[in-house]
């Protein structure tokens, strides 16, 4: 509901763009089942290496582990835009802002359902009471949030073409990463907790910054093409 809201502000209250949460919500569990778990064993494989985030992992591997999220994960959000009838919604600073944001809001809840259902699965979680999964939720809030503004970044460079293209997309995989290198040296023992949740926020401020100027620019383009009255 929050984040269908600020979608819906973000398109200039025009609810259309709605529709682009849909596309956005399997997204996470294809790319994990598809495309991350076959490709982590392929190259754990191939370079003789425990698949699971360990400290003794090689760098390399770590590094790897490291970009594979954001690499696939940042792909996989935009898309859906290809389909022609979905580009028509990003033609526009507005549009390309609001559709990449629904997009990756769809695939961030996307990403909670999918989560939770393997969560479920483990006997570990089971007899667990509810409350104890509020940290899940309220990180899943945050991480929705960084899905869509990670794709608005992406999709907003594609009214550039193909070079804005590829600079939004890099700008997100490098964003995307920060993120999460926080969590990886903490699982390997190289950074404490507050380490990893300090990384989260800054990134976080960095993104809603950035939305915010999105935004801005938005709303300069719009003013510029309105035509003038006059008196």
């Amino acid at each position: 509901m929050v984040w269908g809201g600020l979608v819906y502000v973000l398109a200039g209250r025009a609810p259309r763009c709605l529709w682009l949460i849909l596309p956005g919500l399997p997204l996470s569990a294809i790319v994990n089942i598809a495309v991350k778990a076959p490709l982590a064993a392929a190259v754990a494989d191939a370079g003789g290496v425990d698949p699971l985030v360990a400290a003794a992992a090689p760098l390399w591997y770590l590094a790897f582990l490291l970009m594979l999220a954001p690499v696939t994960e940042e792909a996989i959000k935009a898309a859906p835009l290809v389909a022609p009838q979905l580009r028509r919604f990003a033609e526009s600073r507005r549009g390309a802002l609001s559709a990449g944001m629904a997009l990756g809001v769809g695939f961030g809840i996307g990403e909670a359902a999918y989560l939770a259902y393997a969560v479920s699965l483990s006997p570990v979680y089971a007899d667990l009471p509810w409350y104890l999964f509020i940290g899940f939720l309220q990180e899943r809030f945050v991480v929705t949030f960084i899905h869509g503004a990670l794709t608005a970044i992406v999709v907003t460079g594609m009214l550039r073409g193909a070079a804005g293209l590829l600079a939004g997309y890099l700008a997100a995989v490098l964003l995307h990463a920060l993120l999460n290198s926080g969590a990886l040296l903490y699982q390997i023992g190289r950074a404490p907790l507050w380490g990893a949740q300090v990384t989260i926020f800054a990134a976080l401020i960095l993104l809603v910054a950035i939305i915010l100027r999105l935004h801005r620019r938005a709303g300069e383009e719009e003013a510029s093409a309105a035509p003038d009255v006059g008196e």
